[in-house]
């Protein structure tokens, strides 16, 4: 298996892999010179200069106008739909908070979601809405199953695209298409899609998403965004405003909130303007090399690990789903009595998310998550140093 020369000369900007083979884009994702460089220069000019310095020739709200653009392109969408905020969760609540329902309405959502959206959709649980969990068998949560706890008073079905605990893809097209025939929302967590897998907000049907930077999207924390459909943006409750969510910036005097026609109204105050600028960058990025390509290049390389791990005694697979569910994300479980920890596997040049048993009896989690600068040879490291530590 040859990795493509392309995303071989992508690699180059990445120094974490000149020691590691870094798969752990899943939990902490590597940082490019491009952003180390693009953020440095700027932090350099507020530093030595003050004022509002610029981006590489951009000032802050331009440099934000741009990068709007930009995730628009990347999720399908118009600029005017994108929103940035501090992080994922922070976006889920312009969605969570803002839901309009009634004493008897339900939300639809899977066990396996990640535990901000169950945090936020609890928080409603206590106003009187009923949270239907829909269970996976095997880490598999059936697109079946989930249209059959929709009924008549679903007001929304709300998913992570990927689920981070077992890297299971939803069927979010066929979802969305059941969503939008019926009057459900459908609000999704793509933190572990944008970035590496293509997503399509209009083709998807999808009304609300939200995601961060720190993972895929290779930025320092601090920085989420999200899409809220112009549909959406008409029934959500919203009782939050600040100087950035109005029609009229910078207007002082004025005592009522002319909140923006855009998602820009979810906006408060001032951004963490490096963050945009650096998801703006990794976002062009990623449009540059082709998410076609990135997306057969990562489920390849998650398919070459499955079956160099399957090889292994002692290794159970358990995210090799069928076609259309992979992620980017491969996990599987390795006796908890063997010493398979975060330190030995990085004592060996391996970076990877590790769930340790509890007890001797009990299976340890592996989660290596793979991006488009990772390679085969990657792959073979984390192989032999699970054999190292296994046979």
């Amino acid at each position: 298996m040859k990795t493509p020369e392309k995303f071989l000369r992508e690699r180059e900007n990445f120094p974490v892999f000149e020691k590691y083979a870094y798969l752990l884009a899943g939990e902490t994702g590597p940082i490019p010179n491009y952003v180390y460089n693009g953020v440095k220069d700027y932090m350099d000019r507020r530093y030595l200069e003050g004022g509002d310095a610029i981006f590489r020739g951009e000032g802050t709200f331009t440099m934000i106008a741009r990068v709007r653009g930009v995730f628009a392109k990347l999720l399908g969408c118009q600029a005017e739909d994108i929103a940035f905020g501090p992080n994922s969760s922070a976006m889920f609540c312009i969605f969570s908070d803002g839901l309009v329902f009634e004493p008897g309405d339900n939300i639809v959502t899977s066990r396996d979601t990640f535990i901000s959206m169950a945090y936020a959709l609890d928080m409603l649980r206590k106003e009187g809405l009923e949270i239907r969990y829909v269970e996976s068998e095997d880490g598999v949560v059936p697109t079946e199953a989930i249209l059959a706890a929709c009924d008549e008073r679903t007001k929304a079905v709300s998913l992570c695209l990927v689920e981070s605990s077992t890297g299971y893809r939803h069927d979010i097209a066929a979802i969305g298409e059941y969503c939008r025939a019926h009057g459900i929302w459908l609000a999704v967590d793509a933190v572990h899609a944008v970035g590496i897998l293509p997503v399509d907000v209009e083709k998807m049907k999808i009304d609300f998403l939200c995601g961060g930077d720190y993972k895929w999207m290779m930025n320092f924390c601090g920085t989420g965004y999200a899409y809220v459909s112009p549909a959406l943006r008409d029934a959500l409750k919203n009782r939050r405003a600040g100087w950035l969510s109005v029609k009229q910036l910078f207007v002082n005097g004025l005592f009522e909130a002319d909140l923006a026609d855009g998602a820009s109204r979810y906006e408060l105050g001032y951004p963490f303007a490096p963050g945009i600028f650096a998801m703006g960058e990794v976002a062009a990025r990623y449009l540059e090399l082709g998410p076609e390509e990135i997306e057969a290049h990562v489920l390849s390389l998650a398919d070459y690990f499955y079956e160099k791990a399957a090889a292994i005694p002692g290794v159970t697979v358990t995210s090799a789903y069928p076609e259309g569910h992979r992620s980017a994300l491969g996990t599987n479980l390795v006796p908890g009595d063997k010493g398979v920890t975060v330190e030995s596997l990085r004592e060996r040049g391996v970076c990877v998310t590790v769930h340790e048993a509890h007890s001797a009896d009990e299976q340890t989690s592996i989660r290596a998550s793979f991006h488009y600068v990772n390679t085969y040879e990657d792959v073979d490291k984390l192989v032999e140093a699970l054999r190292s530590l296994l046979v």
